[in-house]
């Protein structure tokens, strides 16, 4: 699985993936609007970055491991031929053919998206915000067809190496029901974030501070008449 970043003529292809995760998981999505203006506004303080399956790389990397793992058949065979009665050997070499036939399963997986999709397959996108105290994970989206290449990892593992190498202390996965139950609407989002030893932080929440208070009186009246239409 590779990353790169998305340009803003791509921002679509993080959007469907938002599409695709916001009814796997039943919520309710923000409006392209939302994205694109910040993308607009805080221009390099955002990065879209989309983890995808370069296939010519992919594939290639698959048939050095058959290689590798075909050789290690060929050792344990050898080992058994000289001593029969070796267990070891024996249950090796069962263990090895195992892992032969799910690689030999990955490699005809892997032809046959090439084939339907060409070379390069997103599997996964995010949204972050930069500033330079932390690094915030806003939002990521996942295709539900190809959930297990764990796109998703790759997205936060580049990340945090980025989070390091900038300098920047602080990596935000932002924010968190506070339902950790197992039977918690975002119970999948929660065992996520914790999966990389993530902290949990509750902060005292949203709050207005009317710095203007004649204003803000007219404003809640006003408010308030309109909430009665």
């Amino acid at each position: 699985v590779k990353v790169r970043f998305l340009k803003e003529d791509e921002l679509h292809i993080f959007r469907s993936f938002m599409e695709d995760t916001s009814e796997a998981n039943d919520f309710l999505d923000r409006e392209d609007d939302f994205y694109y203006d910040r993308y607009k506004h805080y221009k390099e303080r955002v990065l879209v970055p989309l983890a995808y399956i370069d296939f010519n790389e992919y594939i290639e990397e698959l048939n050095q491991e058959e290689a590798v793992l075909r050789k290690e058949i060929g050792k344990a065979e050898k080992d058994i031929e000289k001593r029969p009665e070796n267990k070891k050997a024996v249950n090796k070499k069962q263990n090895l053919e195992q892992q032969l036939e799910t690689h030999l399963s990955k490699i005809e997986e892997a032809k046959r998206l090439q084939a339907e999709h060409g070379n390069e397959l997103p599997i996964s996108a995010a949204y972050f915000i930069i500033n330079p105290f932390e690094v915030v994970y806003y939002a990521g989206g996942t295709s539900n067809e190809f959930r297990h290449f764990a796109g998703s990892y790759a997205i936060q593992w580049e990340m945090i190496n980025y989070a390091i190498d900038h300098g920047i202390p602080r990596y935000n996965f932002y924010g968190v029901s506070g339902d950790f139950s197992e039977n918690a609407e975002d119970a999948g989002v929660v065992k996520f974030k914790k999966g990389f030893n993530a902290d949990v932080i509750e902060y005292v929440g949203d709050f207005i501070k009317p710095i203007n208070q004649p204003m803000y009186r007219i404003y809640t009246q006003l408010k308030k008449i309109k909430d009665r239409k």
